[in-house]
């Protein structure tokens, strides 16, 4: 009789734990966070291709895969963002990293799941710290064509190198923030 009271209450303590772990969609989306020293801040040379991709021409985030095979019916939303140094052409990054060099050019790719019914993404490019606190380096934003999923690519180019030190990039989905990266300049 101890024994199926036992197993009953381990049961119980099983299925109690399972319902108040947080599922992995619920969890926010952080991104790695690097330390470093700061400087003055270079112009940007922003290139005009930043642009999305139409819809139906991938669905994972380097898989190659079909959007068909990958979407979710539903609102249009943020299902990962990736960032590095380089993209390919179907603007997936090719070159994953969260630590760059003075001279590198940063990009994400953000992958949509979901019905566009023409939504605004905006990538905010941040420099963490330095001499003068946090400061927008430049932010762009395109409007995601009606249909179901796409990938939207966002870069950013030095002027002159950049100081050593923090930096985020914040992606928003029509003014409401979707998720965001930290990464280093050593």
């Amino acid at each position: 009789m101890p024994r199926l009271q036992l197993s009953r209450a381990a049961l119980v303590l099983v299925v109690a734990a399972a319902a108040c772990s947080p599922r992995a969609s619920d969890r926010p989306d952080r991104g790695d966070t690097g330390m470093g020293a700061g400087g003055d801040m270079p112009s940007t040379d922003v290139r005009p291709d930043d642009s999305v991709r139409a819809p139906g021409d991938t669905g994972g985030m380097g898989t190659g895969a079909p959007a068909q095979d990958t979407l979710a019916s539903g609102p249009l939303a943020v299902k990962g963002i990736m960032l590095g140094s380089a993209v390919t052409p179907d603007k997936l990054i090719s070159s994953p990293k969260t630590t760059f060099a003075p001279t590198d050019t940063f990009h994400i790719s953000v992958n949509l799941t979901g019905k566009s019914e023409g939504a605004k993404i905006t990538a905010r490019w941040i420099y963490e710290g330095g001499q003068g606190g946090r400061k927008v380096l430049h932010e762009s934003s395109e409007t995601i064509p009606p249909g179901e999923g796409a990938v939207a690519e966002f870069h950013i180019s030095p002027g002159q190198p950049w100081p050593a030190g923090r930096y985020t990039v914040r992606v928003m989905l029509d003014g409401e923030n979707a998720g965001e990266r930290a990464f280093t300049v050593q």
